[in-house]
């Protein structure tokens, strides 16, 4: 059984540095985030489900899927199990392995709260909560037109310093454009009576980091442009195919764009990440657009053509 804890994403896989073409100002990112990096590792995350609260291999593919784009992505360098505190208690159970609740007639809920406890295995301490909504009284996604909406608000303090808040509240991004709402994961037809399918929406999630001194340095927004479509259970077929929709990725601080297109990307058990597949990119900043693309190669290695720029690198979080 894999552990249950939120997963820590590592940031620097040096794709680029936040100064220069990423950045109209040092004083807007630290040389600690790599804004580029960020934006390839929250697309495969939230493309792939596999890094959700509490997988484990033995239970059902289906469940696990409540738990859309769950991992806190913060910086974290060292070992979780130094120096720990016995005052601060364990978090408790996700989200997705709470007691179903009854709300009202034909809808469902689980909800997970937060209040100042560390996620096993990290020097992170978490609070706020994370609640799914279901459009049905099983909190199910077992059957064609089943519906989770999930909403958070969470924030990660790690104990060495820094911070990263997400929320799905609603909020503005340096476009003007109000986004919010959490995720809507809804069980679809599938074009096979074996394999399950889903279609993913995210309509809105506002992510911030602060450095050490409190200081922001990087504010993101996440959210699709047309659903995006899921076919397949890692641990059931057994791999996954993603296709369609765009990730859309808003850099408030840097101020530009990142999109990512699904394109055929397979999923199999062993991996967290696509071992196959593309995710075509472009990054906008005003009138100026790079196009290119992700190729995965394998299990955390991917080619990563932007514009003129191709380059080779690997995945930490896709092990």
């Amino acid at each position: 059984m894999r552990q249950w804890y939120v997963l820590v994403m590592i940031v620097g896989l040096g794709l680029s540095g936040c100064k220069g073409a990423n950045s109209p100002s040092a004083n807007n990112t630290a040389e600690s985030f790599d804004t580029d990096t960020y934006a390839v590792e929250s697309a495969v995350e939230s493309l792939s489900k596999s890094s959700s609260e509490g997988l484990d291999a033995a239970e059902s593919d289906d469940t696990t899927f409540a738990a859309t784009d769950s991992s806190i992505a913060v910086f974290a360098n060292t070992s979780g199990d130094v120096n720990a505190d016995p005052r601060i208690p364990l978090c408790g159970l996700p989200a997705r392995q709470q007691a179903c609740q009854t709300e009202n007639e034909g809808s469902s809920f689980k909800l997970a709260q937060y209040d100042g406890c560390r996620v096993r295995g990290t020097r992170l301490i978490l609070r706020g909560f994370v609640r799914l909504d279901f459009n049905n009284q099983d909190c199910s996604l077992a059957v064609e037109g089943n519906q989770v909406n999930r909403t958070l608000a969470l924030v990660a303090d790690r104990i060495l310093g820094g911070a990263v808040a997400k929320s799905s509240a609603r909020h503005t991004n340096y476009l003007g454009e109000e986004l919010g709402g959490g995720s809507v994961l809804s069980r679809v037809e599938s074009s096979s009576a074996n394999l399950p399918a889903w279609s993913l929406e995210i309509l809105g999630k506002h992510v911030q980091f602060y450095n050490r001194n409190a200081r922001k340095v990087a504010d993101i927004s996440i959210s699709t442009e047309g659903e995006i479509g899921v076919e397949g259970s890692r641990f059931q077929a057994p791999n996954r195919t993603v296709n369609g929709g765009t990730l859309r990725i808003d850099h408030n601080l840097a101020q530009y764009t990142a999109r990512f297109s699904p394109v055929n990307l397979v999923f199999e058990e062993t991996c967290r990440c696509p071992v196959s597949g593309v995710l075509k990119a472009s990054w906008t900043r005003g009138s100026e657009l790079k196009a290119g693309s992700i190729e995965f190669l394998g299990c955390g290695k991917v080619k990563i053509t932007k514009g003129d720029e191709v380059k080779e690198r690997e995945l930490p979080a896709c092990q």
